[in-house]
């Protein structure tokens, strides 16, 4: 049985009285222990992250496998569920984040959220490249096709990553935080919206990169024939202002006409070097350039007995009044452009140094 104690206060007076009593006639009681028996509630949200219809995570086989699906789920609290795992959170506001790109959500106590991530990859088609022709002096040109973009940029970038708001974008299929995204492709943006559950192939064409400028041709024809050796260093060439340029050297031996063709240029001149003198060329129209040959023999001397012998001797062009070409040893040849020229023969004799002069119109 148990002990029962009481406290009674008078109603008037200061006398407080204590006692306790045994028995069961005033109180009844249980022979058991009191057994509490407290309750409460948790009123959780429930997040699940999922991929959408159709794709599934390597190894399994399907027909959009993704290799990496790594996400996160930040804010009130953090979690990194599996994929289909139901994620228990506080109520709040949340960012399902993959990679630096974030779909902001909110949850609600007790509500079940489930988010369909979006899978995509990209798909490149390059638009055809030009023809580049092939030319004989001159800049040199290339085209080619903008590379597949790699990267793209979020509208909602992850927590603290304003800066960087990069998601890797592949060819093959990856998974992707739902939300816009920006594409810069030739220095052109792009938009790229992913909505919930999209399973996509994001298409880009890869434009051309360089243009093929128009050609200019110079066509150079030898009008007469070559009968002694031409003089070394003084082949016909064609320079550029530019120094990156390829030159034009025509071999010394060369004597077919050739037509030659180069890129149009605003920022470089072409000159065509012969003789001693130089020739720009036009490059809005075909250059026509006639050389005439000027071929030196060594000097035929006759003796008063009417035997003769060949002197050795130099020879010199001026055009002008400015000495062009030489001195260049007798016996050899070499071409011109037209014009008139005076040439000057030295060479000796048993009577001492000789010149001759003479006027070549060319």
């Amino acid at each position: 049985m148990k002990k029962l104690c009481f406290v009674h206060l008078c109603a008037v007076g200061a006398l407080t009285m204590v006692g306790c009593i045994a028995g069961a006639d005033e109180v009844a009681s249980d022979d058991s222990d009191l057994h509490v028996k407290p309750g409460d509630e948790e009123n959780l949200a429930h997040l699940i992250v999922q991929l959408p219809s159709g794709a599934c995570q390597l190894p399994a086989a399907c027909a959009h496998p993704v290799a990496y699906p790594t996400f996160n789920v930040e804010g009130a609290s953090y979690a990194a569920p599996k994929l289909g795992e139901d994620a228990r959170l506080k109520p709040g506001n949340y960012s399902v984040v993959v990679e630096y790109a974030a779909m902001p959500l909110t949850l609600a106590a007790k509500q079940t959220r489930k988010v369909t991530l979006a899978v995509a990859r990209s798909k490149c088609t390059a638009l055809p490249l030009p023809v580049v022709p092939k030319t004989d002096f001159g800049s040199k040109v290339s085209v080619w096709n903008e590379a597949c973009p790699v990267t793209m940029q979020a509208a909602v970038p992850k927590a603290g990553y304003a800066a960087f708001p990069y998601v890797t974008l592949l060819g093959s299929d990856r998974i992707f935080a739902p939300g816009s995204y920006t594409v810069s492709l030739g220095g052109k943006p792009q938009t790229v919206s992913l909505a919930e559950g999209d399973v996509k192939e994001i298409p880009f064409t890869r434009g051309v990169v360089g243009t093929v400028p128009p050609l200019f041709t110079t066509k150079i024809a030898f009008v007469d024939p070559r009968e002694n050796p031409t003089v070394a260093l003084t082949a016909l060439a064609i320079t550029s202002s530019c120094p990156t340029d390829a030159k034009y050297q025509l071999p010394l031996d060369g004597a077919q006409p050739v037509a030659l063709d180069a890129f149009q240029s605003a920022q470089c001149s072409y000159t065509l070097t012969v003789g001693g003198r130089s020739l720009a060329l036009d490059q809005t129209k075909t250059n026509v350039v006639n050389l005439y040959r000027v071929d030196v023999d060594d000097v035929l001397v006759q003796k008063e007995d009417k035997t003769s012998y060949l002197a050795k001797g130099t020879y010199q062009l001026f055009f002008a009044g400015l000495k062009v070409a030489g001195p260049h040893p007798t016996g050899t040849g070499i071409d011109m452009l037209p014009g008139t020229y005076e040439l000057v023969i030295n060479y000796n004799t048993m009577d001492g140094p000789k010149t001759q002069k003479q006027t070549l119109t060319l």
